[in-house]
């Protein structure tokens, strides 16, 4: 079997990988387990199924994104540097993750969640940290409207339709293989909401993020 101890992580790293290429429906066990150097049989020792270990990815992904959310949206920051930061980071992220898989490769969750129809648990999952996302972008929203800098009718609703413009954009920028138009993202993010951007705080730092680990 070889390399027993760390054959799952390696699926795992594997299923994040080539899920966020070619979607669930593009990728076979087979391909996983080439990838991760891992026997079928180590494979079905760990997960019981495809869906299981893309469920399993959708959580290792979501564990490395959140204490990053966790920073961006910080309650230290002031309400929209916590969106320009985000922002900012969503077109230094993609400029990575180009970097090291030579493409641009958008949303993990879209890649994923879209690529399929009949995992149902899966889909939920995905919908949940969708969620998770949308609620970061709200509580940013609802305090600047509290602080008197936007005027808006519902947060909530602009939060879940500021997630789907970036979503968009994101899309785009995979269609086009460029990370050329995330670099407005700032701007482009502000004018969805309403406002001119701000300009960039010098304090205002992002939280690094290694590459090898997507």
């Amino acid at each position: 079997m070889g390399r027993t101890s760390d054959a799952r992580e390696r699926l795992i790293e594997s299923a994040i990988a080539l899920f966020w290429r070619h979607g669930f429906a593009g990728v076979s066990v087979d391909q996983l387990c080439e990838s991760a150097g891992v026997k079928k049989g180590s494979f079905y020792h760990f997960f019981a199924s495809k869906e299981e270990l893309a469920l399993a990815a959708l959580e290792a992904h979501w564990e490395r994104r959140k204490p990053i959310l966790d920073e961006l949206f910080s309650p230290s920051r002031a309400p929209l540097e916590r969106l320009a930061a985000y922002f900012r980071f969503i077109h230094t992220r993609q400029c990575e993750i180009q970097g090291t898989y030579g493409q641009v490769l958008g949303c993990f969750y879209f890649s994923l969640g879209t690529s399929n129809v009949d995992q149902p648990r899966l889909n939920q999952r995905v919908r949940e940290i969708i969620g998770f996302y949308e609620r970061y972008h709200q509580s940013a929203l609802v305090e600047a409207e509290q602080q008197g800098l936007v005027k808006l009718r519902d947060p909530a609703e602009k939060a879940r339709d500021l997630f789907r413009y970036i979503e968009g954009l994101l899309a785009d920028a995979r269609l086009h293989g460029t990370t050329d138009r995330l670099a407005d993202m700032p701007r482009l993010g502000f004018e969805f909401i309403g406002l001119e951007a701000p300009e960039p705080p010098d304090a205002a730092k992002l939280p690094t993020v290694a590459t090898a680990r997507p």
